[in-house]
């Protein structure tokens, strides 16, 4: 590895001490504090490990290559990100994630060096798309160039509640300035208890004023806010804060829509959860945040001698129903495990849609380049996973793919027999030497310390 590489690795790795999970501010579109917020027990007990050479996950005939891979922009103006498309594609995204286009309350002037409070999530005008990121114009233009490079746009969209009452920000906003809402069209101001569902989804998120989608002209509006994203180009919905929403109103309404609209939608489920998160799943939604996984990969990749790849082996919607699992390291809400690259490389290796943070990844990356050109290589449908250790996992694509990962303090090698046969194998990131293996599949790879190898045919 050269000297250039690792020292980008080690900047990389130093995105894990950045953070990224701070205090909300009374005003974000996430619950603060820990993913589970109702006391429920936590599902990050780990359990023993699959058996070697047994199968990984079931894969329902998905390859990597089959799911999509999502860059995220997070308080990016629209004209930078479209200056970036190019050189986004030529990494080999398929899809980009943005932040609300509508008009809201707080400024950009206003935010902390970690982009704190964040914009876009307490809308006052679900019409007017002038907003801190730049004009309709320039968002319209924005999805065009993105579809002229391949790639498509998952808008943000806030349907759970309008801007708060407080006075914590510049501008002041009363009910009289939100122009599709009057003051019957939310619920009554209640502050939610975490062990009462109902409260979860009809009381205040932080202050902000709760949406009662019970409520037909309440769905009018929604819906013309849904339509206008598709009307300016928008692939995608992603749906803002959804658990303090009903899940039957996916059903009835939003799911509908975007289904009579063609758009892909994920869903934000912040709880850790798989049988929290999958319900929502159902109703239509494309796809939901695996924060079950985030969780487990935050155990996983931790540095040494905390790291525990085991933890990779327990619930998480990736694992029940992949087709069905946004997998992501960090977002802006939730910060990166203390070895990125490796949670990076392990949920492009897999084969549910993942999405990659710009808060810890550049829009141009070797290291994620070379991952998302090997994800895009993989047709196989089955996986074998060959080694799991608190410290060590092997697995397969069986026949296109061997990766391999080691998160402990000294190298490793590892003798497995895989679907190749009399062949060469060639390490893609460029950590490993090429390697030889044998009539019956044989092969023995190395692993430097906190690295990763992803094997293929030469």
């Amino acid at each position: 590895m050269t000297r250039d590489e690792t020292t980008r690795r080690a900047l990389l790795r130093g995105a894990g001490a950045a953070a990224l999970a701070l205090p909300l501010a009374g005003c974000a579109s996430d619950d603060s504090g820990t993913p589970s917020q109702d006391g429920s027990p936590s599902t990050n007990a780990t359990p023993s490990g699959t058996p070697t050479g047994t199968p990984a996950a079931s894969t329902d005939g998905r390859s990597p290559s089959d799911a999509r891979t999502i860059y995220q922009y997070y308080h990016t103006d629209w004209t930078e990100i479209t200056a970036t498309l190019p050189t986004l594609a030529a990494q080999g995204y398929d899809t980009i994630q943005v932040p609300p286009a509508q008009h809201s309350r707080i400024y950009e002037r206003e935010q902390d060096e970690n982009n704190q409070p964040p914009l876009g999530y307490q809308p006052i005008d679900l019409q007017n798309f002038d907003s801190e990121f730049g004009t309709e114009a320039e968002y319209e233009e924005m999805i065009a160039t993105a579809h002229e490079n391949g790639i498509e746009v998952i808008a943000d969209a806030v349907v759970n509640h309008m801007a708060a009452g407080d006075t914590y920000f510049e501008r002041r906003v009363t009910v009289e300035d939100l122009p599709q809402f009057t003051e019957d069209d939310f619920h009554e101001s209640c502050s939610i208890d975490y062990q009462d569902p109902e409260s979860v989804e009809n009381c205040w998120l932080l202050g902000l004023r709760d949406l009662d989608q019970s409520q037909d002209d309440v769905n009018d509006h929604l819906r013309e806010y849904i339509e206008k994203y598709a009307n300016l180009g928008a692939d995608g919905i992603r749906w803002d804060g959804v658990k303090h929403i009903p899940e039957s109103w996916f059903s009835d309404h939003g799911e509908v829509w975007a289904d009579e609209l063609g758009l892909y939608t994920l869903g934000e489920v912040f709880d850790d959860r798989v049988d929290t998160v999958l319900p929502y799943t159902e109703t239509g939604m494309s796809t939901a945040t695996d924060y079950p996984l985030y969780n487990r990969l935050q155990t996983a990749f931790d540095t040494y001698p905390s790291g525990d790849l085991t933890a990779l082996d327990g619930p998480s919607v990736h694992a029940r129903r992949p087709e069905k699992a946004l997998t992501f390291v960090a977002n802006h809400d939730s910060g990166p495990a203390d070895l990125p690259e490796l949670a990076y490389a392990y949920i492009l290796t897999q084969e549910s849609d993942a999405r990659v943070y710009s808060g810890v990844v550049p829009v141009e990356d070797d290291a994620i380049r070379t991952l998302i050109d090997v994800r895009n290589g993989v047709t196989a449908t089955t996986s074998t996973r060959h080694e799991l250790t608190r410290t060590e996992l092997c697995y397969e694509w069986d026949g296109d793919l061997l990766v391999a990962f080691n998160v402990g303090a000294d190298p490793v090698s590892l003798d497995v027999t895989t679907d190749f046969a009399d062949t060469t194998l060639t390490d893609a990131t460029g950590t490993g030497d090429d390697v030889e293996v044998a009539g019956d599949g044989a092969v023995t790879i190395d692993v430097p310390p906190e690295e990763y190898v992803c094997y293929r045919e030469a």
